[in-house]
């Protein structure tokens, strides 16, 4: 039984910064460990605000412009590489070139053994729906064969708030009252690998979350990481 947190990888920053009319200008690109660019790499920056994603270019570089000040986490993904997340805040000072190095690795889940046909994918599969002021979470929790999990453990951490519950006979779970901001998700239940994941509540949104537990019997190892993507 173990959790992973997010993988973070070098990012190295240089210190020049650009401004637009209604924000900073954030700028990049992303290579492999030898220099080599990685092109089409998808980077995203997630908010209380929302999220916002771009490709690379065909020369790895990526912009987003009108970015507000305040804190975002960065995540950048691409086939072959490690997924890598860092937290970063956008202000006045904020430098607005980022050189982003993903190491090689394949990521996701360790190889699984016998799961059969259809089996689902370990993790959170996190969707967004509309929602004013303060959030309420629900979710399901289910083992990777897709059964509803019961008693499961799970906790949301974050934004000054600590809340915990246990799923119910239908798998289901619910914290109300929850604070916009980033939060770590967590679910543990014997004879499973816990799952450890950050999460981004926004603003104006209902999160409904899936969580799947590996079971420990038919996957021999699992790594899982980065905030959950989603979509209005």
């Amino acid at each position: 039984m173990f959790s992973l947190v997010p993988l973070l990888v070098g990012v190295l920053i240089s210190t020049t910064i650009a401004h637009s009319q209604s924000g900073v200008t954030l700028r990049g690109n992303v290579t492999d460990q030898t220099g080599g660019a990685i092109s089409g790499a998808l980077v995203r920056l997630y908010s209380t605000k929302g999220l916002s994603e771009i490709n690379a270019a065909s020369d790895a570089k990526f912009e987003f412009t009108n970015v507000d000040p305040g804190k975002y986490e960065l995540e950048v993904t691409s086939p072959g590489f490690k997924k890598m997340t860092k937290d970063i805040e956008i202000g006045d000072k904020t430098p607005a070139f980022l050189s982003i190095v993903l190491q090689e690795g394949g990521g996701g889940h360790c190889p699984v053994m016998e799961l059969g046909k259809g089996a689902f994918g370990a993790g959170a599969d996190i969707f967004y729906v509309k929602q004013v002021d303060k959030v309420t979470v629900r979710g399901l929790v289910r083992d990777d064969l897709g059964s509803a999990l019961a008693g499961v453990t799970v906790k949301l951490e974050g934004s000054g708030q600590f809340l915990t519950t246990v799923s119910n006979g239908g798998g289901g779970f619910e914290f109300s009252g929850v604070e916009p901001g980033k939060h770590i998700l967590t679910a543990s239940q014997v004879g499973f690998h816990d799952i450890s994941r950050s999460l981004w509540i926004m603003q104006e949104n209902l999160s409904k979350v899936t969580v799947t537990l590996p079971d420990i019997r038919r996957v021999p190892c699992f790594e899982d990481s980065g905030p959950g993507r989603g979509s209005e």
